[in-house]
């Protein structure tokens, strides 16, 4: 949840929403486990900015290490599934 309300905060766009405390509380807490994840919040964020132009250093780190070690993993899946 850090990182998107650290994603969130920064845009303008939401600025208003953010005036009464972190409006991605309630809704992250509504998850209930049906597939939202990192990779769809990146994907979402991608969405809105495809450029990444929002993300700060700290969270571009953040989402960078996560697509990688996303890839290593299905890469290791898919080598362990042709043995």
């Amino acid at each position: 949840m850090m990182l998107w309300s650290s994603w969130s905060s920064d845009d303008p766009d939401f600025e208003d929403e953010w005036k009464d405390g972190n409006p991605c509380e309630h809704i992250w807490h509504s998850f209930k486990g049906n597939g939202v994840g990192l990779g769809t919040l990146i994907r979402l964020a991608d969405l809105q900015d495809p450029k990444r132009h929002r993300f700060s250093e700290d969270i571009a780190k953040v989402v960078s290490s996560a697509e990688e070690n996303k890839c290593k993993n299905l890469g290791n899946q898919r080598l362990n599934m042709k043995r």
